[in-house]
């Protein structure tokens, strides 16, 4: 997940969006790219919604990855 350390914070949105989006177009059934984008849309975006919706795709995926139940944890509760 690409941090924006070195540039703007517009600029960081946009690699991490671009970022998320290739991982759920190479493995659309993946887990960790779902996790990738509800982490987006939760400290990039701001939204909830959005971020809880990837965060339990990635617990369907694998119901029982302690990482994806944390995920679904912090969006729900942010």
């Amino acid at each position: 997940f690409y941090t924006g350390v070195y540039s703007g914070k517009e600029e960081a949105k946009r690699k991490s969006f671009l970022a998320a989006t290739r991982a759920l177009e190479l493995q659309k059934d993946s887990s960790s790219a779902n996790m990738s984008m509800s982490l987006y849309y939760d400290y990039m975006e701001n939204n909830p919604e959005k971020s809880i919706f990837h965060a339990q795709l990635a617990l369907e995926k694998k119901p029982n990855d302690a990482e994806a139940k944390l995920r679904l944890f912090r969006a729900e509760h942010r």
